[in-house]
């Protein structure tokens, strides 16, 4: 349903009316469910994942607003699966790794979130495989304030 164009109308509606009531979890739900639908739906080739990004830095906000880690942690891996269909494979594998790194040391396993990151068992994220000297080091990882500036830095 979250495909259709129904169905993005809706969550952009949710979105938007959610903001401005300050219920900020329901609109970074709303946001970055409907930034995995236009990636997942997106043509080869297109802008629209870059739409997607904006959704995704509201989203980020959003949560990070109510303190909400594990939904934030889900929106920088939505994130990468945007900038990995945007062809950017090396800040996706790196976002990637930051928030894997994060994962593990709250002590949450990595497979929970990255099914929350996906929308439907016919939507598989579009997740690469970071390169080893991509990944967050063990003793110094991203910190989220790093991780959306990686994420959402538009002089790339």
């Amino acid at each position: 349903m979250w495909g259709t164009g129904a169905g993005r109308k809706l969550l952009a509606e949710v979105s938007d009316g959610a903001e401005r009531a300050g219920f900020h979890w329901t609109a970074g739900w709303a946001q970055r469910r409907l930034a995995r639908s236009i990636t997942n739906h997106a043509d080869p080739g297109s802008t629209t994942p870059h739409e997607a990004l904006s959704l995704l830095e509201r989203a980020v906000d959003n949560f990070s607003r109510m303190g909400e880690i594990t939904f934030t942690l889900v929106a920088f891996l939505t994130t990468s699966a945007a900038l990995t269909a945007l062809r950017d494979l090396a800040t996706a594998a790196q976002l990637r790794a930051a928030a894997h790194e994060h994962v593990r040391r709250l002590g949450l396993r990595t497979e929970v979130l990255e099914s929350l990151s996906m929308t439907s068992p016919t939507e598989p994220p579009a997740m690469p495989t970071p390169h080893p000297d991509e990944q967050a080091a063990p003793d110094r990882p991203l910190s989220l304030r790093d991780m959306t500036a990686l994420a959402f830095d538009r002089t790339r």
